[in-house]
């Protein structure tokens, strides 16, 4: 037998089945190796006798459109109705000495019912599954070729060399046996269903994919606050669930005494790691139940898993310092008192991180100071540290801030911004220049400003500031000793610099030029 093509209508592939005894030939040309169930085919029986008698006969209950010719005859089927299909072709050649010879040609049918079979909605990692592909129904059988494609990579085959039978419906399978890794999540697979219609030839018939989704949900979660809580004050809770994925499908349920409550999401930087946060005002003295659940969005099938502790709420006790406002070198005790209290507890009273004086079980501790102006506005810390049933609360802190009043102090007198120590300062005639004044004291400092001439008496000046004299030309008008009066309650410092306004630049060096 040998095969070769003849082309009956520009849209038909043509299968070609040749028989050559005894001088003439005999053959099937067909549409397509392989049909759709229900779809169109043609068949065309020919021969090279110069005289046929054509027998072609179906199965009962096939019935084709036919079409007659001298050499050949053409069945058209509008629609293919049944898994056997095998086309005849017999001929009787008269001109042969009534040889007769017969051709055939079996044509696969198929239909597109590819089907996976279940996949969980998530896989959890380093399990092992199944992922199989149920082949649709083609016969002969051993037509079908199932395929199992990564992406784009072919992973494995399935065929079977068993022709089947047309009436039962025992579908090929390939089942292909994977384990769950990160790296497949969002991983697509296909299983691709073809006809094989020779030896390195197929067609496509349909193909189905999926793609999975992988999950790690390895460890329950973790309330991370459990240390006892004051009543009535807010606090945050927090929720972690470590080395999850996909950590954005993580959900957090948060049950405060059997109350479900809506947490604040927090998603961090990690994408294994899932924290979630709830504002709490507890108002429950004593023991409070709170449940932390994790579960996966979009996931039923996942396990949810929780962190139930309970945790101490507490009243808090009533701490309070005492700094009197005081005044220089007048002796003053500062105290620290705690009251309210319900368990054990130790106070403290401290500058910065030194104790100036502790003591344990007392409600109140006091330290005297002598003020100096150099401790204004130092920080003094009353602290008491809690313990609650043997353990270590927290330590609270009132703090306070020293007010010691002086005098005015450390009065400095400068000229375009340098400090005079000496008298005179000569300016050029015409320059600008200023005067300015710095003191310090409490309560705060302030200024007046007075001149001189010589063989008068001093007069107040009117400035803008009161910090500065600003004198944009120099002139002799300008000429005097300048006075800068600071005051507070507790008394007064004076500072003078002479000024004189002169025609050349001197080689004095208590001459001065602004910039």
């Amino acid at each position: 037998m040998s095969f070769w093509c003849r082309c009956v209508s520009p849209f038909m592939l043509l299968l070609v089945a040749t028989m050559n005894v005894d001088g003439f030939e005999v053959w099937v040309q067909t549409s397509s190796l392989a049909v759709e169930f229900g779809q169109a085919l043609e068949v065309t029986c020919n021969t090279t006798c110069k005289d046929p008698k054509f027998v072609v006969e179906h199965k009962p209950g096939i019935n084709p459109k036919r079409i007659n010719n001298d050499k050949w005859i053409t069945d058209q089927f509008p629609k293919v109705e049944k898994w056997d299909f095998t086309v005849p072709c017999s001929v009787i050649c008269p001109s042969e000495n009534d040889h007769h010879k017969e051709s055939k040609v079996v044509v696969t049918v198929y239909n597109r019912d590819l089907n996976i079979s279940s996949v969980p909605e998530a896989l959890e990692i380093n399990r092992q599954y199944q992922l199989e592909c149920i082949g649709p129904k083609v016969y002969p059988k051993n037509k079908l070729k199932l395929t199992w494609l990564k992406g784009s990579e072919v992973v494995q085959h399935n065929f079977t060399k068993e022709e089947g039978f047309p009436d039962e419906d025992d579908r090929l399978r390939n089942v292909l046996n994977i384990t769950a890794k990160i790296l497949d999540d969002g991983q697509q697979y296909t299983c691709l269903a073809e006809v094989i219609l020779g030896s390195n030839t197929t067609k496509q018939i349909t193909n189905y994919s999926v793609n999975l989704e992988i999950y790690a949900f390895p460890d329950s979660p973790r309330i991370l606050n459990k240390n006892p809580i004051e009543v009535n004050q807010e606090v945050t809770l927090t929720c972690e669930v470590l080395n999850v994925h996909p950590a954005e499908k993580i959900g957090i349920k948060w049950i405060l005494n059997g109350k479900d409550q809506k947490p604040s999401k927090h998603r961090p930087d990690d994408p294994s790691l899932v924290r979630e946060t709830i504002a709490w005002t507890p108002q429950q003295i004593g023991p409070n139940e709170v449940v932390c659940i994790a579960y996966f969005e979009g996931y039923p099938s996942v396990p949810q898993k929780k962190d139930n502790i309970s945790i101490e709420v507490y009243i808090l006790p009533d701490l309070e310092i005492q700094t009197p406002t005081s005044y220089e070198d007048l002796p003053v005790n500062i105290t620290c008192s705690l009251s309210n209290a319900t368990g054990d507890f130790q106070l403290k009273l401290k500058v910065g991180s030194e104790v100036l004086v502790s003591a344990r079980a007392e409600s109140m501790i006091s330290y005297m100071v002598i003020p100096q102006a150099e401790m204004n506005r130092q920080l003094y810390i009353c602290e008491a540290e809690l313990e609650f049933q043997h353990q270590f609360i927290r330590a609270i802190k009132q703090n306070s801030t020293f007010n010691v009043q002086y005098k005015p102090r450390n009065t400095v007198i400068m000229v375009n911004n340098k400090t005079q120590s000496k008298s005179p300062v000569n300016i050029i005639k015409g320059d600008e220049f200023t005067v300015s004044c710095s003191s310090n004291g409490n309560p705060q400092v302030t200024m007046d400003w007075y001149i001189r001439k010589s063989g008068n008496q001093e007069s107040k000046l009117e400035t803008n500031s009161p910090e500065v004299l600003h004198v944009s030309q120099a002139t002799s008008e300008h000429e005097g000793i300048y006075k800068c009066k600071a005051m507070n309650k507790h008394g007064i410092a004076e500072k003078e610099v002479e000024i004189k306004v002169i025609e050349t630049k001197s080689k004095d060096p208590k001459f001065y030029r602004k910039g």
